[in-house]
């Protein structure tokens, strides 16, 4: 493997979904935002964004019918347990009354997960469910934090869509539509909320 493919591959690997969302959802509690009321509002978006969505791919392993049948099977479970997480933390926010950024950010989770599921199995076009998911908290970040987290974010954004094409997972425009997908969700639900 060249040094360009392993350096591509790793950014994939550590840009995950599940720990890109794990990473933001942290960076906001430690700044002390208005975000979560309490430990609880953390561990529940740390449970429904990162920890039920990782747990497919333990899933998908540990079920041999599953495991031999590769990557996109891993990606659809990845799917289903991350529409399951989302539901959950969301539906947290609504049961406990949790601020409203709370529901900003757990909500655009929910209406990125439905669109890329019309995008992806609807329509048959691959919307990049990675990139989606690395705008989405970096959109969220940048906004409620601002300063430096935007072109940090911005940079971030860059290197997941080149790393995303140089695998050739994705091409130019599933990326450009995974990311617009959760940016403008959270655009939108910020002047709804």
């Amino acid at each position: 493997m060249k040094a360009v493919d392993y350096f591509a591959k790793t950014i994939r690997v550590i840009t995950v979904p599940a720990l890109t969302s794990g990473c933001a959802m942290t960076l906001l509690w430690l700044s002390d935002t208005v975000i979560y009321r309490g430990l609880l509002d953390y561990v529940m978006v740390m449970l429904g964004l990162t920890v039920v969505p990782l747990l497919s791919y333990g899933f998908t392993a540990a079920v041999p019918k599953l495991r031999t049948q590769g990557r996109e099977t891993q990606r659809k479970y990845a799917m289903y347990f991350s529409a399951a997480g989302y539901l959950l933390a969301f539906a947290y926010g609504l049961a406990s009354r949790a601020t409203g950024p709370y529901k900003v950010i757990t909500g655009t989770y929910v209406i990125s997960i439905v669109l890329l599921l019309v995008l992806n199995k609807a329509m048959h076009f691959k919307a990049s469910g990675h990139a989606c998911s690395t705008a989405g908290p970096l959109v969220a970040m940048g906004y409620f934090l601002g300063g430096w987290y935007i072109p940090a974010g911005l940079g971030v954004c860059a290197l997941v869509m080149w790393a995303s094409i140089e695998q050739k997972q994705h091409r130019f425009w599933e990326l450009m539509t995974g990311s617009a997908v959760s940016g403008l969700s959270f655009l939108c639900l910020v002047f709804l909320i």
